[in-house]
């Protein structure tokens, strides 16, 4: 009996850590090569996704300490359903959007196709640049996406004893409309196939071309976070915040009222209806002070930072700036960090604040609380009623009704449909209705326990009437 319970235990501790392991977002990656011995070792299991680790020891190393030309093709989002959708797989005799590389991969003396690589939300060629400039003895060189059109072989000086690497970027569908990007994978297909004759016809000894995505396709990649979204516990989920009117725009500005303060920024929304810092035993209210003014600026450098100052000024304080980044992880985004440089009046200090163990979230989620306290160095800054988003640079939104009334609210990137996601609310593991419910079970586990100890604790005569052994004769005596 024993060893049943201890075999269910462990079967339900596996299958809870199979269910907490975090979503992976696969995409392609076709390899073809002059070499004939380019072979794979042994075929990846029928949807089963390939880790970068893998992919880089059992593909990659083969290729880069070979002396050759290795040409990496980047798209920005990529799929095997774009091969489906795009390449008019269902359709005889018909050229599609990949029809070049369909050639290509035929006519080459050995290629290999990966339906599904793991990637991370920095990308996946941004792991494999690094690993590249460690395993070659070679040059690197990186083609943009503005110099790809005109992207000539002879301008590049290589060691032909050496395996040299470009890393071209095609150009983007991310901005695409579904009917343009068709016509974008067709002429990125058409781009392939001319570089990879500039390199075959090259002095170099041998070459391989591979192609991959930066990250996969939306459709995809929306389902996938979907699916994640789903396996959440519904208790620490809210709904999605209502639209205004469409015409909204990206600008930065700032807005004041009833106490509350509302941030438009390029790429970053925060609303609060206080902003409260303490410092030197001294609890300072920014909100409540007098001629309040202020000004923002965002910055979006890439899909994978976003960050945003807010500069304020009253008549107490002459300085205070306070910049919240945030960055993108496999599956999530989270704040890294917020600096506060505040000067005027009895406030004064510089601080840095790490926020990623409060506020981390899965993508395309937004993060709410009632009261964000973040401490660090001997001063703490706490917001109320706190709203912040942050979105990626060409993604459609619009601002919220009634941003004022929203408790401390974060969402970094993914914002679609004019809505904030579905917030993820910070209620900890720790409350005061969890507390309850603990101290409950724990009461009714202590009867449990002392009603099965009663149970066992019964006895019974140790000596009964045996009907086959003489009987059991009680005397007495009868008085008339």
């Amino acid at each position: 009996m024993a060893d049943r319970r201890l075999f269910l235990l462990c079967s339900a501790f596996v299958v809870i850590c199979h269910f907490t392991v975090e979503a992976v977002f696969p995409v392609p990656v076709f390899i073809w090569s002059k070499e004939s011995s380019l072979t794979q070792d042994s075929s990846p299991l029928a949807g089963h996704t390939l880790s970068t680790e893998d992919f880089q020891n059992k593909y990659l190393q083969k290729v880069l300490h070979k002396p050759q030309t290795v040409a990496l093709f980047v798209q920005d989002r990529l799929s095997v359903d774009d091969f489906t959708r795009y390449g008019d797989a269902f359709t005889s005799g018909s050229h599609g959007a990949f029809n070049n590389l369909k050639i290509t991969m035929d006519k080459a003396n050995s290629s290999i196709v990966l339906p599904s690589v793991d990637s991370t939300f920095e990308g996946l060629t941004s792991g494999l640049t690094d690993y590249i400039k460690s395993q070659i003895d070679g040059k690197l060189f990186v083609v943009n996406e503005e110099d790809v059109d005109s992207f000539s072989i002879d301008k590049y000086t290589m060691d032909q004893q050496r395996t040299n690497v470009f890393i071209i970027n095609l150009h983007p569908v991310e901005l695409s409309s579904p009917s343009n990007a068709g016509l974008v994978f067709s002429q990125n297909d058409q781009l392939m196939a001319s570089i990879t004759k500039q390199i075959a016809a090259s002095n170099s000894p041998s070459y391989t071309c591979i192609l991959t995505g930066d990250a996969p396709s939306k459709v995809v990649l929306d389902q996938q976070i979907a699916e994640v979204r789903a396996s959440l516990p519904h208790d620490r989920l809210r709904r999605d915040a209502d639209p205004l009117d469409a015409d909204n725009s990206r600008v930065n500005t700032i807005t004041f009222g009833n106490g509350t303060l509302f941030v438009n920024g390029d790429c970053v929304f925060m609303n609060m209806a206080g902003l409260v810092v303490r410092s030197d035993n001294k609890t300072f209210n920014i909100l409540n002070t007098t001629s309040l003014t202020g000004t923002v600026q965002s910055k979006c450098s890439n899909v994978s930072d976003s960050s945003v100052d807010l500069n304020l000024k009253t008549t107490e304080l002459s300085l205070f700036k306070l910049r919240v980044t945030f960055n993108l992880t496999q599956g999530a985004w989270y704040c890294k960090e917020m600096k506060l440089t505040a000067n005027g009046g009895d406030l004064n200090l510089e601080k840095t604040y790490p926020c990623q163990q409060q506020i981390q979230i899965p993508m395309q989620m937004s993060y709410h609380c009632y009261n964000a306290t973040f401490k660090g160095n001997g001063s703490a800054i706490r917001f109320l009623d706190f709203q912040c988003t942050s979105v990626t640079l060409g993604s459609d939104y619009k601002l919220p009704s009634g941003h004022a009334k929203y408790d401390h609210l974060v969402q970094a990137y993914g914002i679609e449909n004019g809505r904030f996601s579905y917030a993820y609310d910070c209620v900890g593991f720790f409350s005061i209705p969890i507390l309850m419910g603990l101290l409950t079970v724990g009461v009714l586990l202590m009867i449990l326990f002392f009603g099965v100890m009663a149970v066992f604790s019964i006895t019974t005569m140790d000596r009964f009437d045996d009907p086959r052994g003489p009987g059991i004769n009680i005397g007495s005596t009868v008085q008339g």
